[in-house]
């Protein structure tokens, strides 16, 4: 992939969405305006000269990041399959497409945030519910949804054995009475994952098979 030199890169370890290897993050006040791809609603919104009708803290936005939006736009009208995540400043987007990363880095060098990319020889084993790992002797990462209660019988299971591996947020979070969740911990074989569903259930969000490169 041919970037800029100053623009940092990640490593994509496991498919964005289940689906996408390669992702983009921007940085600009105009992010809210891309909300769902929405490329109709960016025009409208970039082709309003007052900033005054816009919300209070739109006001503050340049007319060079208006321009940043425009092109942005123009660039995002001709790509296909992708998908955009917002979280003001910053738009996520996603795509198997290497050549649209490419030409959304080119529109603004300076308001790329990082752009994330498969290692050479890795893609192949980039599939849905996998997760690429280094010097990790696990079979699975298990990631947790909300939880209603403490779980101090499971932490308790795992005192002292080397078939769970919690994460320090992973052991406090399930100490709690409640947790939204998004926190994960890895596990060593299938029958230590299958004692760990015994213990958690219906609270497992995802697990993923760990991929050892």
């Amino acid at each position: 992939m041919k970037l800029a030199l100053s623009i940092q890169t990640k490593q994509t370890t496991k498919l964005f969405n289940g689906k996408y290897k390669y992702k983009i993050v921007l940085v600009t006040k105009t992010a809210s305006w891309f909300r769902g791809a929405d490329l109709e609603h960016v025009k409208t919104m970039t082709a309003v000269q007052d900033m005054s009708t816009h919300a209070h803290w739109a006001r503050t936005i340049t007319t060079t990041e208006i321009e940043y939006a425009v092109k942005l736009t123009s660039a995002m009208q001709k790509m296909t399959d992708f998908i955009i995540r917002i979280e003001s400043p910053y738009i996520n987007f996603y795509t198997n497409n290497k050549a649209d990363i490419e030409k959304l880095a080119k529109v603004n060098v300076d308001s790329v945030k990082y752009v994330s990319v498969p290692t050479p020889g890795s893609e192949a084993n980039l599939e849905d519910k996998k997760i690429i790992v280094k010097n990790l002797d696990y079979d699975y990462r298990v990631t947790m949804g909300r939880t209603r209660q403490n779980y101090n019988n499971f932490l308790q299971w795992c005192s002292g054995k080397d078939k769970v591996k919690l994460t320090k947020r992973a052991s406090s979070q399930l100490s709690k009475e409640h947790s939204w969740g998004g926190y994960y911990f890895y596990v060593k074989d299938e029958k230590s994952l299958t004692m760990v569903k015994m213990f958690l259930s219906s609270n497992i969000q995802n697990v993923e098979q760990c991929v050892k490169q």
